[in-house]
């Protein structure tokens, strides 16, 4: 993303550069350059890494908001006749004046496929006198490379996109608007008598940079954002369109998708192509609390990334939750679609599936519906090739070039039906009974006696001290308040729920959670790789014997003889701590993340060399 950048310097180059003195001003006394203009680099005659001089050129743009470059040009302006300075190896005292026409000396490069001059120092430029600026018309473009770093104006230009996250808005003459120089606002549909801006050549598209405000003139509003469907965005052309959607189902939600706050909506009817992704924004996700079945009306940026069409949301104000226990409709698929596309989004049920190979990843194909896998980021699910499900409902993702179906939870599963469970209450139980079954998924909980181990964050990890398997869970408390430290004995309630395969209990109000007094709670030693790690899930244990077999990967982590995962989440010494081959008794807590389990030490004093 372009980073912010500055306006309005108003300190002249001749006030910040030190001119070079030169007596002789005959080409000739010039022996380490060659004398050319900006023509000659852009059509080649200069070629890359060589040495030049350039005479009485106009600078047409201030200062990049890092101080690392500005943009000059032949006077006069017209094709191949602008480039960029890079500035940032002059050490400063550099502060360009829009209109000085100046002398500068500098080096040819290529930097990401955008020519530059590289310039040393100060002592490079120097000021011989002012000029206007000229902005070259440009109206039809076959090839924009003529223009790089070019000021050029458009006429008649209407905005064809809004301001997407990188704040670029698409114009009519087929090139990008960009904010390099200032954040500016505009919308579908708006129209400018002209459009005036310096063309740049980044991340393989040419883009028209204005510099301020004054290069937008003759502004005329735009429509703005009409409410549409999901379906109308599925189906159409609504890339980097700002939209209203109303009355939309969420199908599903999680704060922890990948890593990120994630939902998803479908159209009220369901229906061909009625599902979308929603992205939140970080700034956005902690100040929005969205649940399955709320129904909403909500507004944002649609993007198309990695070839998946998403909704960004990027202000809490942009959606309001109308109301609460929909019951969102499935739409029920009999046979392999001629495209799953027109499903992406969508909250679907697949008849009779037969689960096929697979199993790495959590992934599976099926034996009869082809173009699809079966994945487990949401819920973790336990089934074998050759598994027959009656009825199987999911959503449709598309990652990584492929779609895959999403179960939600072991409802979707066709265990007990694909209706929403309501759950009810359980009353209290223990940590063992939710982890076992005695419990339902959605049923409304009360642990007591638990002894907290862990807090990060909004999570708590509590553990029943009496028993060895089956005893560990996880308090996630969302946005609600809360005070907990390591040894607190609790009692806690709330709806037990699977969030991304971890058992969860989710804590709704202040009032379900309280401390009632202090305990102890040793960590179970674990001295070989259990058949299943998940019977240790969120547990306080001791891994006696464990050998770092390999890392760190570009996550940091580590793998072990123990078919678990050594990951630097909590321990940002972990990587000082462990060495290959080495054998170690480590202490912390199991977790389980993006298909795998882990296990998280807070710091070295958990790693201890065997």
């Amino acid at each position: 993303m372009h980073k912010l950048f500055l306006l309005g310097l108003s300190v002249s180059l001749t006030a910040c550069l030190t001119a070079k003195t030169n007596e002789n001003t005959d080409d000739t006394a010039n022996t380490e350059s060659a004398v050319a203009t900006i023509y000659d680099i852009q059509t080649g005659v200069i070629a890359e890494g060589e040495t030049v001089t350039l005479r009485d050129v106009v600078v047409t743009s201030m200062l990049t908001g890092d101080e690392e470059g500005f943009f000059i040009q032949d006077e006069g302006g017209g094709e191949y006749s602008g480039i960029y300075v890079f500035v940032g190896q002059a050490g400063g005292g550099i502060a360009p004046f829009v209109g000085n026409k100046i002398t500068i000396t500098g080096s040819v490069s290529e930097y990401y496929d955008s020519t530059q001059l590289v310039v040393s120092s100060a002592e490079s430029m120097s000021v011989t006198g002012e000029t206007d600026v000229v902005a070259t018309p440009v109206t039809t473009v076959e090839d924009w490379e003529a223009y790089e770093g070019v000021l050029i104006s458009l006429a008649d230009q209407t905005v064809t996109s809004d301001v997407n996250s990188y704040g670029e808005a698409d114009l009519s003459a087929g090139v990008p608007m960009d904010n390099l120089f200032f954040n500016f606002e505009t919308e579908y549909g708006a129209s400018y008598d002209s459009v005036i801006g310096v063309v740049t050549y980044s991340f393989e598209q040419y883009k028209v940079n204005p510099r301020s405000a004054a290069d937008l003139t003759g502004y005329t509003a735009g429509e703005g954002a009409d409410p549409v469907t999901v379906a109308e965005v599925q189906s159409g052309d609504f890339t980097d369109r700002r939209v209203i959607m109303e009355n939309v189902v969420v199908t599903e939600a999680s704060s922890d998708f990948d890593g990120y706050s994630v939902f998803w909506i479908q159209d009220e009817g369901a229906g061909a192509w009625s599902g979308l992704y929603v992205f939140v924004r970080e700034n956005t996700a902690a100040a929005i609390d969205i649940a399955r079945g709320d129904k909403l009306n909500i507004e944002g940026m649609i993007e198309e990334r990695y070839d998946q069409t998403q909704l960004v949301l990027s202000d809490p104000d942009d959606v309001e939750v109308l109301s609460s226990d929909e019951a969102p409709i499935s739409t029920v698929v009999e046979g392999t679609p001629t495209d799953w596309e027109m499903y992406e989004g969508m909250l679907i049920t697949l008849s009779q599936a037969e689960i096929g190979a697979g199993g790495d990843y959590g992934q599976y194909a099926f034996a009869n519906f082809e173009g699809i896998k079966l994945d487990d980021e949401l819920y973790r699910y336990n089934v074998a090739q050759g598994d027959v499900i009656d009825s199987l409902t999911g959503l449709v993702f598309f990652s990584y070039g492929e779609f895959t179906l999403l179960p939600r939870d072991e409802i979707d599963m066709g265990q007990e039906g694909n209706n929403n469970n309501t759950g009810s209450d359980a009353g209290v139980v223990s940590i063992m009974d939710c982890r076992t079954g005695v419990a339902n998924l959605g049923d409304t909980v009360t642990v007591e006696g638990a002894v907290v181990t862990a807090v990060s964050g909004n999570k708590v990890y509590v553990q029943d001290a009496t028993a060895t398997a089956d005893a560990g869970m996880l308090l996630y408390f969302g946005s609600t308040t809360f005070t907990a430290a390591a040894g607190d004995v609790v009692t806690v309630s709330g709806e037990l729920v699977e969030y991304s395969g971890l058992l969860e209990i989710v804590v709704g109000a202040e009032s379900d959670f309280s401390v009632t007094g202090t305990g102890t709670v040793s960590p179970v030693t674990v001295s070989a790789p259990p058949p299943n790690w998940e019977t240790y899930e969120s547990m306080w244990v001791t891994l006696d014997g464990v050998t770092v077999t390999a890392g760190p990967d570009s996550n940091g982590n580590f793998e072990t003889n123990f078919d678990l995962i050594l990951s630097d989440y909590w321990n940002a010494d972990l990587a000082t701590s462990v060495t290959i081959d080495s054998i170690y008794a480590m202490t912390g807590i199991i977790n389980y993340y993006q298909s795998n389990f882990e296990l998280l030490t807070s710091d070295a004093s958990d790693i201890v060399a065997q």
